[in-house]
């Protein structure tokens, strides 16, 4: 499964950078996605409401959300959002077979 993760450093974290600038961040990403099972397939720092962006592919949500906890829980993040992709194809192929069954409430 592929997912989109979107994250905020602390205060914590972003002094890290400071001191050390020149440390890949994306090699210590990497690494841990792979101990879970999964693969960096890329990531980026960003401007705006968040500090990065990665996809990576890994077997479950609770896989990607178990990465989620351990990273927050060094106080280096504060916000991450973790992003399934989908198929929208086979989503609206579901509720095409499902339409018209579901009554909205008062009707």
């Amino acid at each position: 499964m592929k997912y989109i993760v979107l994250g905020t450093y602390t205060d914590k974290g972003l002094a890290g950078f400071v001191q050390n600038p020149n440390e890949d961040r994306g090699a210590a990403a990497s690494k841990m996605i792979e101990a879970a099972g999964g693969k960096l397939l890329d990531m980026h720092l960003v401007r705006g409401p968040y500090d990065f962006v990665a996809t990576i592919e890994i077997d479950s949500f609770e896989a990607a959300a178990g990465m989620k906890l351990v990273m927050m829980s060094t106080g280096a993040i504060k916000d991450m959002v973790t992003l399934e992709s989908i198929d929208m194809n086979k989503v609206a192929s579901h509720a095409s077979k499902i339409a018209g069954t579901y009554r909205p409430p008062g009707k």
